[in-house]
């Protein structure tokens, strides 16, 4: 439990600094728990992709998340890559929305040189 608050308050302080932040890991690390614990599942706000609802929200992204206000999240992104233009126009474009993506598996090039939430154990 201490190593989720640690994580969930990089997180937050992530959404502070950027418009849009990426979580990444392997599968069952905990990723979708922490998205949860700042957004409610049956937020307007909330995507899960591996629900065809959602999916089926997302059909005309720019309209769909365009007309939202606060964070977003968006579980399993990676399962829609032509997703990433877009969230990066409407997240530098106007007014605060943050997107919050959770992701998986591994780190995709764009993100390698990103500051990670995970403390550096290799220096400890």
């Amino acid at each position: 439990m201490i190593l989720r608050n640690y994580l969930l308050n990089r997180l937050k302080s992530a959404l502070r600094r950027s418009p849009a932040v990426s979580l990444l890991g392997p599968r069952q690390s905990g990723k979708t728990t922490l998205a949860r614990a700042l957004l409610a599942t049956d937020s307007e706000n909330y995507f899960d992709l591996e629900r065809p609802t959602s999916l089926r929200r997302l059909e005309d992204p720019e309209t769909s998340l365009g007309e939202l206000r606060g964070l977003v999240v968006i579980d399993e992104v990676q399962r829609r890559p032509e997703l990433f233009p877009i969230l990066r126009v409407l997240s530098t474009g106007r007014g605060p929305l943050p997107n919050f993506s959770c992701s998986a598996v591994r780190r995709p090039r764009c993100c390698a040189n990103r500051q990670s939430l995970w403390p550096d154990v290799s220096r400890s």
